[in-house]
């Protein structure tokens, strides 16, 4: 498999399996969808691959001080559970860099099954069929961004593939190499932080 996932450590793991304890033995706590929390049992319990996968983050202050995703600080670790599909899926997440972590929630919709349709197209592009990569989530929440970051395990071209909620001018789907995903953030940085003009008829605000 030319994408492959990372071995989580082993208090990742438990933080997942506390956390799916939690939810289903809360006192008073709301009934819980139950296929999610099956999936997350098989992932902690029955030794299932979940897709283990780092989740890294990148500061606006990073990409203005252009910074790039390697400068991203890893926040924790995210599985697929169960048989994702286009009409959706189902993760887990714990946050947190080692050694402790703690367990961050269970998301389902159709952004995690867009995200194993991403992968599944991913591996059918020449370059990562005849490579090796490792899988990350990188995220930039201040600019709206969340992709696919294949990590090169031999040549360091890594691909970064925007996927939902991602804004414009990215395009979700399309792979980026390294330089042009971080053009584009730096473009989006700047704008963010440029105010805007005065609306017609209006005075720009004084300078501080």
């Amino acid at each position: 498999m030319a994408i492959k996932s990372s071995q989580p450590p082993a208090q990742a793991l438990e933080a997942l399996r506390a956390g799916v304890s939690s939810l289903r033995y809360a006192p008073g706590a709301p009934a819980p969808e139950p296929r999610p929390l099956s999936f997350a049992a098989h992932v902690v319990q029955e030794g299932g691959d979940g897709a283990p996968h780092p989740v890294f983050q990148l500061s606006l202050d990073d990409v203005s001080a252009g910074k790039g995703v390697e400068a991203a600080r890893q926040s924790g670790w995210r599985f697929l559970m169960g048989q994702a599909s286009t009409q959706g899926g189902t993760a887990g997440e714990v946050h947190g860099a080692g050694p402790a972590y703690e367990f961050g929630g269970i998301s389902q919709g159709a952004h995690i099954g867009q995200m194993v349709e991403t992968l599944q197209r991913a591996e059918r592009l020449r370059e990562v069929a005849d490579g090796e990569f490792e899988l990350r989530l990188l995220r930039v929440p201040a600019l709206y961004v969340v992709a696919v970051w294949l990590k090169d395990q031999r040549t360091a071209k890594d691909l970064l593939i925007p996927i939902p909620p991602t804004r414009p001018p990215l395009v979700v789907g399309q792979p980026y190499t390294t330089a042009d995903f971080e053009r584009v953030l730096k473009q989006v940085a700047a704008e963010r932080k440029t105010p805007a003009p005065p609306a017609p008829g209006q005075q720009a605000p004084p300078a501080p």
